[in-house]
C-alpha cells in the first residue's frame, strides 16, 4: 500500500496522530500542505495496493479535511501500474492535479483514474492509455470532484460507475474525451455517475 516515488502521508504533526488540540496553529497549517512539482518519470513499472500512483500514493483519509493538502502540479508519467483501490497514474489521492499527465496503462481492482484515483480537483491535464478498474473508473479520475480543461484518449473499462473523463464526479468544464468507455452499471461518454 502507499506506493509511488513519494508513499502516503497520514498527519504531518509530530506525536499521537489523533491529538487535536494544536489544530488551528499556524505551525499545524502550515506543516498539512504538502506540494509537488515539476517531476518527469519515465517507463515505470509499479505494483501496490490501496494508495498507488507514480509520483505519489496520497491521502490515506482523502475526505477528511484534518489530515492535509496535496497540490500536484507539472508531473508527467510514462509506463505501466497495478494497483489496488484509490489508484492513479500520478497519485492514489490528492486535493487537487494541475498541469499534469499519463501515458500507459493502469489497472486497479477499485477506484481507478488516469491521472488520480481519487481527487477534488484537476486542471489541464491528460491521458493518452488504458484505465481499468472495478468501481468508479475514469480516464482522469475514478472520484474527481472538479475537473477542467482535460482529455483522456485511449479506454477506459470497469463495472460500475465508468466515465471517459471521471467514473464520479460533479463538475466538468472545457473537457473532451476519445476513450472507448465500456462498463456495466452507470457509464457515460463523459461521466459515469
Amino acid at each position: 500500500q502507499g506506493q509511488g516515488l513519494f508513499g502516503c502521508r497520514e498527519d504531518l504533526r509530530s506525536g499521537d496522530p489523533y491529538r487535536m488540540e494544536d489544530r488551528d496553529s499556524p505551525e499545524f497549517k502550515e506543516k498539512q500542505v504538502t506540494e509537488i512539482r515539476n517531476l518527469f518519470i519515465k517507463d515505470c513499472q509499479i505494483s501496490g495496493g490501496v494508495n498507488t500512483g507514480a509520483v505519489m500514493g496520497g491521502l490515506w483519509n482523502f475526505f477528511q479535511e484534518d489530515f492535509g493538502t496535496i497540490n500536484i502540479e507539472n508531473c508527467h508519467v510514462t509506463g505501466t501500474i497495478s494497483a489496488g483501490g484509490s489508484s492513479g497514474g500520478i497519485v492514489g489521492s490528492a486535493s487537487s492535479v494541475k498541469n499534469s499527465s499519463f501515458q500507459g496503462a493502469i489497472v486497479s481492482n477499485g477506484s481507478v483514474g488516469g491521472i488520480a484515483g481519487e481527487v477534488y480537483y484537476v486542471d489541464r491535464c491528460y491521458v493518452r492509455g488504458q484505465v481499468k478498474g472495478n468501481n468508479q473508473a475514469g480516464g482522469i479520475g475514478g472520484t474527481a470532484v472538479c475537473v477542467r480543461n482535460s482529455y483522456c484518449i485511449g479506454t477506459v473499462e470497469g463495472y460500475c460507475g465508468v466515465g471517459g473523463i471521471t467514473g464520479w464526479g460533479s463538475c466538468i468544464t472545457g473537457c473532451y474525451t476519445r476513450a472507448d468507455v465500456s462498463g456495466y452499471s452507470r457509464t457515460g461518454g463523459l461521466i459515469g455517475d
